[in-house]
């Protein structure tokens, strides 16, 4: 339900499962992150303040990757904070800005393979890092008009882009290029 309590929800943003069917839900309007079991109970709530070393300003997105680590983008920090399966922060990660100098401002994440896939709304750009949070790849000459949502497709073995700039979802073949080059 709406509100402010544990439990409820104001302004979800993006939602993740597990692969034990815990569902993380990012909550931005509460600034924090929630997280239930398959019947939607409230298992742990998260937020915005009391994680040692760090507070959520502006979550706009969250992701559980295969081992059960929790990745976060927090906008107005131009920050990407990991969460243990014990739900202990880790060193918070950030890209570089801009070729223009436009801080780095993460909007969505997403983690495959131990690639960790960062999409930046305000550059149009989709940043890669590992699981540690070192840099791999900038994608920033894709022509991507504010890109605000990633999803991947293991059958295709393609990364689905949701483009809030041109209304529409753009497919990376993620066979087509290497993270080395």
């Amino acid at each position: 339900s709406e509100g402010r309590k544990p439990g409820q929800l104001l302004a979800p943003s993006s939602v993740s499962v597990s692969k034990d069917d815990q569902v993380l839900v990012c909550d931005k309007g509460n600034r924090r992150l929630q997280i239930f079991d398959p019947e939607g109970n409230l298992l742990h709530c998260f937020g915005p303040s009391g994680f040692p070393g760090f507070d959520l300003v502006n979550p706009s997105s969250a992701c559980f990757d295969e081992r059960g680590f929790i990745f976060i983008c927090d906008q107005e920090q131009g920050q990407v904070f990991v969460l243990d399966p014990e739900r202990k922060p880790l060193v918070p990660f950030a890209g570089p800005p801009t070729k223009k100098g436009i801080p780095f401002s993460p909007t969505d994440v997403l983690v495959h393979n131990d690639v960790v896939y960062v999409s930046e709304f305000t550059s149009g750009r989709i940043l890669l890092f590992t699981i540690e949070g070192r840099p791999i790849k900038i994608l920033d000459r894709l022509g991507l008009k504010k890109p605000n949502g990633l999803a991947f497709n293991s059958a295709t073995n393609e990364l689905i882009i949701s483009e809030s700039g041109t209304g529409k979802i753009p497919l990376l073949d993620l066979e087509k290029f290497t993270l080395n080059d």
